[in-house]
C-alpha cells in the first residue's frame, strides 16, 4: 500500500473556497498571468477543480485538516518549485487570479520527489 502524500494549506479562505465551489479539488499548473495594466506574474497558479485531460502530469496530495480535499500539482511547478527556495517558513507560494497568494506546505519542509 503506498502512503498518502500530504500538504498544508495556510489559508481558511482557499480551503473555504474549494469545498464550496469545487468537486474537493484544485490543481496548480505554472503560468504567466498579466496582472493589471502593467504586472506579469509568472509561477504557480491554482484552479478549482481537478485536471480535466492529462491529469497522468500531476501529483496528487491530500490536503491536511480537510475532509478528503486533494490539490494536484503539475510536474512542470514541483519542477520549478526545485530551482528556488521555498520561504523562510518552509512554504511554497501560488497565486489565485483576482484574489492573491496563498502558501503551501509540504511535510517536513521537503519538496516530494516526482517520476
Amino acid at each position: 500500500m503506498t502512503e498518502e502524500r500530504t500538504l498544508q494549506i495556510s489559508s481558511d479562505y482557499w480551503l473555504g473556497e474549494i469545498a464550496a465551489h469545487s468537486d474537493g479539488n484544485f490543481r496548480i499548473v505554472w503560468r504567466t498571468i498579466i496582472l493589471g495594466c502593467c504586472s506579469v506574474f509568472r509561477g504557480a497558479a491554482a484552479y478549482l477543480g481537478s485536471p480535466e485531460e492529462n491529469s497522468e502530469a500531476y501529483e496528487v496530495f491530500s490536503i491536511e485538516g480537510t475532509d478528503g480535499a486533494r490539490c494536484w500539482i503539475h510536474r512542470d511547478v514541483l519542477d520549478e518549485w526545485k530551482k528556488i527556495r521555498p520561504t523562510d517558513e518552509g512554504d511554497y507560494l501560488f497565486v489565485v487570479q483576482s484574489v492573491g497568494r496563498f502558501r503551501l506546505r509540504f511535510p517536513g519542509g521537503v519538496l516530494p520527489e516526482v517520476a
